[in-house]
């Protein structure tokens, strides 16, 4: 795991490789507001920057969720609960996997391309609706994630409720 070992507050960063209509940018960006309410994140939610005025020209789309809780979180004031590393490591796997697959169902749903970074390392990209093998390739090298394996949601439930303090 050489890039998290490197690195503290590795965020997942997504963006648009082009132009986007308006009425599917703002489908996306309605969208990812329903997600954040539905799923049970773990850090950090989908998010998409409201910066159509710096792309006013492009009109793309760029987003970032920072995955993990490098030395754990502060529940109250002046105290911090510690995050077990393999828990995080899954947990944030977790939700960069479901993040992935939303970006892969607006990419075929949209004909739209991805590019995919991870603490300023290009990971790869989604293309019509598919991983590129680099993006596969990269999630395995970087961060030792098979990022298309399915998630055990029973036990993504069990580390949830170990840390509910979180929210």
């Amino acid at each position: 795991m050489k890039l998290l070992e490197s690195v503290m507050g590795v965020s997942l960063d997504y963006r648009s490789a082009g132009s986007l209509d308006t009425q599917v940018r703002g489908t996306i960006v309605r969208e990812s507001e329903q997600l954040r309410e539905t799923h049970d994140w773990w850090c950090e939610k989908i998010w998409f920057f409201d910066n159509h005025l710096l792309f006013e020209e492009e009109n793309m789309l760029e987003g970032s969720t920072k995955l993990f809780y490098p030395g754990g979180y502060s529940d109250v004031p002046g105290s911090v609960v510690d995050v077990d590393g393999d828990e995080d490591d899954f947990m944030a796997r977790r939700d960069a996997a479901f993040i992935i697959e939303q970006l892969l169902i607006w990419s075929k749903r949209f004909s739209i391309t991805w590019l995919i970074e991870m603490a300023d390392v290009e990971f790869g990209s989604i293309s019509n609706g598919k991983l590129s093998r680099e993006l596969v390739s990269q999630f395995q090298k970087q961060v030792g994630w098979n990022i298309q394996a399915p998630v055990d949601e029973a036990l993504a439930e069990k580390i949830s409720r170990k840390y509910a303090s979180r929210k």
